[in-house]
């Protein structure tokens, strides 16, 4: 039985993703990804909205989004699959989040959107539209971070697959426009 729902805001949930730690939930939908924090204040015990209800404690959800601006450059693709940077024990914690947008990865900074001031507030919600939009040459299928001991370069480095290559983003140039 769940103990709380996620809000959709008016758009339908496509994919989740959760922390290694269960502290914040990734819900992916075709317009924007929704981060919330799972973790609440009851009295002087910190509670999970995994094992009690959050109700009216709930902390407000993070939208992301594109700008209007990469909106058109993306064609207005959906957002697929986003997730948080692979974590494999309680030492680490995610740092990034990626999803796919047609021929585009977009990667936020984990550790910024928690702390963000608003860029845009929607609804009440804060909106960070600070990320980076990595271009390919052809449409993205799926997009997957690397556990930190077989990546190259990067600690949370990013495979991309498309209908003819699999690739690691950190091992080469990203492509022009």
């Amino acid at each position: 039985m769940s103990k709380t729902n996620i809000p959709s805001l008016g758009a339908p949930i496509e994919h989740i993703d959760v922390t290694y730690d269960g502290r914040w939930v990734l819900a992916t939908t075709k317009a924007f990804l929704i981060v919330l924090k799972t973790i609440y204040k009851d009295g002087s015990r910190e509670l999970c909205g995994f094992t009690s209800r959050l109700g009216g404690r709930a902390p407000k959800p993070r939208l992301l989004a594109l700008t209007p601006e990469d909106r058109l450059r993306t064609n207005n693709a959906p957002f697929e699959k986003a997730r948080f940077s692979w974590v494999g024990d309680s030492s680490t914690k995610e740092r990034y989040i990626a999803a796919t947008c047609g021929r585009y990865t977009v990667q936020w900074n984990f550790r910024a959107v928690k702390i963000a001031k608003p860029d845009i507030v929607t609804n009440g919600l804060t909106t960070v539209q600070k990320y980076a939009l990595i271009p390919k040459t052809e449409e993205i299928l799926d997009a997957a971070f690397m556990h930190n001991q077989n990546a190259l370069r990067s600690p949370n480095s990013l495979v991309v697959l498309t209908k003819q290559r699999v690739w690691n983003v950190d091992e080469e140039d990203e492509e022009d426009e």
